[in-house]
């Protein structure tokens, strides 16, 4: 079993709606230098970094399983990691991370493609501290939402760090084993500005109990923070 990956970066002038979109690398936070094997005769120019002053860049990296895992619901689901960034004002060309982590859990597929929303969490308020940082988390969310099973009646996670991959993979295990329940979000969301919705709980409704340990206090006061 292993994670398969794409990365798509964006840049906008908000939060909230991308302006730019296209497939790239990710992003160097480095500065370009001059070549140290230039003669003293020719002058290389250093290419130019783009003015990004006052925008957001995007990071957005979409996970699934890889075909042939050994799960009891292949293609279960895709989550996505969207991290944001902002140019560092007293370093031209680097960047800096920008608000908390958040994973977006998308309808499955076995296709390279962008699907529905179901859910959406943001871990916490503190800053995230940037990509590659929480592949184990990533593979416990997909593998617990591939085997949603096993998260029937009482759960435990030991040496939980912020819960973060209970806590989605949890939900995202509630959208597999329930698959009416992404119809029953949408209803919610198209009721008038006016109306109280019903409350939805977004854990699977045969797991009774979700506790989560750790043996320092900082993992559950993240715990805590993504909670509230």
């Amino acid at each position: 079993m292993r994670l398969i990956h794409s990365i798509l970066l964006g840049i906008t002038t908000c939060a909230t709606t991308p302006v730019v979109f296209s497939f790239l690398p990710p992003i160097h936070q480095h500065r370009s230098s001059l070549s140290s094997l230039q003669s003293s005769s020719t002058t290389e120019q250093q290419p130019e970094v783009p003015d990004y002053t006052g925008k957001t860049i995007y990071q957005r990296t979409f996970y699934r399983l890889s075909p042939g895992s050994s799960v009891s619901h292949p293609n279960a689901v895709v989550l996505e990691e969207r991290l944001r960034f902002q140019p560092d004002p007293s370093n031209p060309g680097y960047i800096l991370p920008k608000g908390p982590r958040t994973f977006i859990i998308r309808k499955g597929t076995h296709e390279d493609e962008i699907t529905e929303e179901l859910y959406r969490v943001n871990l916490g308020t503190h800053t995230h501290n940037g990509p590659g940082t929480m592949d184990t988390s990533i593979a416990t969310m997909l593998y617990l939402a591939s085997n949603p099973e096993i998260v029937q009646g009482e759960v435990l996670e030991l040496a939980c760090e912020d819960g973060a991959a209970s806590l989605v993979g949890c939900i995202a295990a509630k959208f597999v084993l329930d698959p009416s329940a992404a119809a029953n979000k949408k209803q919610v969301e198209d009721l008038e500005i006016m109306t109280v919705p019903k409350h939805e709980d977004p854990f699977p409704k045969r797991m009774h109990h979700l506790t989560l340990s750790e043996e320092g206090e900082d993992g559950l006061r993240n715990c805590y923070d993504i909670i509230k």
